[in-house]
């Protein structure tokens, strides 16, 4: 991973001053960016909303990819070439990951380890990609064959484990992580999980599901916190566009065939960053007026406090990843520390 991928130190510093100053235009460049390489999947999750959102089942055109990626690659420090899909349903996801390490860009992807054979995972660990999380939402067959419907437990564990020694033996430095989705019934599992993976050398992540409904551990409701809509939304000044399949950009992954703000197969990265939609987005939030915006009323996203805001635009965002697991132990300290009301 490069120590100072491309835009670098001062870019980021730029955008943050930006952030802090309110400025709707930004006079740097995003660091981050989600393309959406496939919206294809081999399972159907009954908390993923993907069957109900993506326009079509395809993969990318290799060549807009390409073309997005060199527009940024003076810039953007970190590629998420998935979204709404399983990223190993499309056969380029190698090529498409060493496209963006050769223009020293450091990659993340998720999977759920159902394809991951011999075959595909070297040529994954060989792809060089930085950051690779694996979706296993349960530590026993019956929970998670309810979540990850269409996926056998004993075949996808197998599959990561052999995953796990094929890493060691090619002494990849992938950062590998094992993470489970909170839900209604994996609660009760978190211990066991712990457990099950404890002997791998991978981070064990638990994620809060965010979506509303009953079957969810976190119902939302509207307007369920408008004092954090007063804080402007980091993501629209930082970057984490999301590039749905057929080059249609997104400001976030919760604003996704809500809130279009360009369109890549027309447009440069550049432009669409500045557009006058972007640019509209940021004035309603530095006015403190982005209640006045269904997607981002109903966000569940929290925004961070001033240190971990500052960490976000001046780290880069796998330094950040990095991090994670350091911080939630000290926050978890502070809490046991807490006196209790």
């Amino acid at each position: 991973m490069p120590a100072m991928p491309n835009g670098g130190a001062l870019n980021r510093l730029r955008l943050f001053k930006d952030y802090l100053l309110r400025k709707p235009v930004c006079s740097a460049k995003p660091v981050e960016i989600s393309i959406e390489t496939t919206t294809k999947c081999n399972l159907h999750c009954p908390m993923c909303t993907r069957e109900q959102l993506v326009p079509s089942l395809t993969n990318m055109d290799f060549d807009l990819f390409k073309r997005i990626i060199d527009q940024g690659r003076k810039y953007l420090e970190l590629v998420v070439p998935m979204n709404l899909g399983e990223p190993l349903m499309n056969p380029q996801i190698y090529e498409i990951i060493r496209y963006c390490k050769d223009r020293d860009i450091s990659v993340l992807i998720s999977t759920n380890g159902t394809l991951l054979n011999e075959s595909n995972s070297r040529k994954l660990l060989e792809s060089g990609v930085d950051y690779l999380i694996f979706s296993f939402d349960g530590a026993t067959k019956e929970i998670y064959e309810r979540y990850r419907a269409g996926a056998d437990f004993e075949q996808v564990r197998a599959n990561l484990l052999s995953f796990f020694k094929m890493k060691r033996e090619l002494k990849s430095r992938t950062h590998c992580v094992i993470q489970m989705v909170v839900l209604k019934d994996n609660q009760g599992e978190i211990e066991a999980f712990r457990d099950m993976w404890a002997a791998e050398d991978v981070e064990i992540r638990f994620k809060p599901n965010l979506v509303l409904g009953e079957e969810f551990s976190i119902p939302r409701t509207l307007d369920q916190n408008p004092a954090t809509l007063k804080k402007p939304c980091f993501h629209l000044w930082r970057g984490s566009f999301v590039v749905r399949v057929d080059g249609i950009v997104f400001p976030c992954c919760w604003s996704y065939n809500t809130l279009p703000v360009g369109d890549l197969k027309t447009q440069s990265l550049d432009e669409v960053w500045n557009s006058p939609e972007m640019v509209a987005l940021r004035k309603k939030h530095a006015a403190g007026t982005a209640d006045q915006i269904l997607t981002c009323r109903n966000c569940s996203l929290i925004q961070p406090e001033i240190t971990s805001l500052a960490a976000a635009f001046l780290l880069t965002g796998p330094q950040v990843r990095r991090l994670l697991p350091l911080r939630e132990k000290i926050v978890a300290v502070f809490e046991k520390l807490r006196p209790q009301k």
